[in-house]
C-alpha cells in the first residue's frame, strides 16, 4: 500500500498487498535503507505511515545522521505559512548548520509556489522551483509586472517594448524605434 500514491497513474495498491498470495511461493525483499533523508525524517515518515490499516510493517533505516528536529507549524493562511517557512529557512542558514542548497520545501499544489517565492524574495533567500515554472517567471505574470512598471514610469522603454505586443497590436520593431526617436527628439514621453 506504500505505492497507493501512484493511483493517479492507474496503480492499484491491493496488487502489491495480494502479491504474496497470488504468486506463492515467493520471496519478499524489503528495501529498508534510505540514503536521502535524515534519521528524524525517516522515523517521522515511518510513524505517519504506520497508522495506515493493512500496511506491512517496515522499519526504515536512515544512512544519514539524525538531522534537525521535525516541527509542526500551524498558520492562519498561505501567506503567513510562507513567511514562517522563509523565516525558518533563514534561521537555519544563518546558524551555519545547513547550507541553503541543502534545503527543500515541498508543497501539495503548484499554486502555493507564489506565496513561497514571494516570501523567499522578501527575505532575500535564493530559490528555484523544480519540475515546475517559477511564479514570477511565468509569461503572464512577467507581462503584468511590465504593465505595472510602465504605469509607474511611462518613460520605461524596456517595459513598453515588452508590453506593446501583449496582446498583439501589430506594432513592430521599426515602429517602436520611430516612437523612441520621436519622443527623444521632442523631449516628451512615449505616452505624449
Amino acid at each position: 500500500s506504500d505505492q497507493s500514491i501512484y493511483g493517479f497513474r492507474g496503480a492499484v495498491a491491493s496488487n502489491l498487498d495480494r502479491f504474496e498470495e497470488d504468486f506463492s511461493p515467493c520471496n519478499t525483499i524489503l528495501l529498508l535503507e534510505n540514503y536521502r533523508s535524515s534519521g528524524r525524517i525517516t522515523k517521522g515518515a515511518s510513524a505517519v505511515v504506520s497508522k495506515v490499516l493493512g500496511r506491512q510493517r517496515k522499519d526504515i533505516l536512515a544512512i544519514k545522521d539524525e538531522g534537525l528536529p521535525i516541527g509542526v507549524l500551524s498558520c492562519l493562511n498561505e501567506e503567513s505559512e510562507a513567511t514562517a517557512v522563509a523565516k525558518q529557512v533563514e534561521k537555519y542558514v544563518k546558524s551555519g548548520k545547513v547550507k541553503a542548497s541543502e534545503i527543500a520545501v515541498m508543497y501539495r499544489k503548484n499554486s502555493q509556489s507564489r506565496s513561497l517565492e514571494s516570501a523567499f524574495i522578501k527575505f532575500n533567500i535564493p530559490c528555484f522551483v523544480m519540475n515546475g515554472m517559477q511564479f514570477f517567471k511565468r509569461k503572464e505574470v512577467a507581462d503584468l509586472i511590465f504593465y505595472l512598471k510602465f504605469i509607474e514610469n511611462p518613460n520605461d522603454f524596456v517595459a513598453l517594448k515588452r508590453i506593446v505586443g501583449v496582446p498583439n497590436r501589430g506594432i513592430g520593431e521599426k515602429s517602436l524605434e520611430n516612437l523612441f526617436n520621436f519622443a527623444s527628439n521632442d523631449e516628451c514621453s512615449f505616452i505624449e
